[in-house]
């Protein structure tokens, strides 16, 4: 099993998973949930466009190690 986490392009009438913008909180929620049930997962961030500078790229991994590692001390 493997998570990944992206950015999208909401529209009025559908959201589209595009990979060229930064995790949403709804995201990120959902993330936390996923770990909290199943574990600890490997997790990919991804951006095959308009990707931001390292530093951006590093603040992000570095939530997504924060929330997994909150929702596994909860779950534990």
């Amino acid at each position: 099993m493997q998570i990944h986490l992206a950015g999208h392009e909401h529209n009025e009438t559908h959201i589209v998973d595009t990979h060229d913008a930064p995790v949403i909180e709804a995201v990120w929620w959902l993330y936390g949930e996923a770990i909290s049930r199943l574990g600890p997962i490997t997790t990919m961030i991804e951006r095959d466009a308009d990707i931001p500078p390292l530093a951006d790229m590093e603040t992000e991994l570095d939530r997504a190690r924060a929330i997994a590692a909150k929702a596994l001390e909860q779950a534990a």
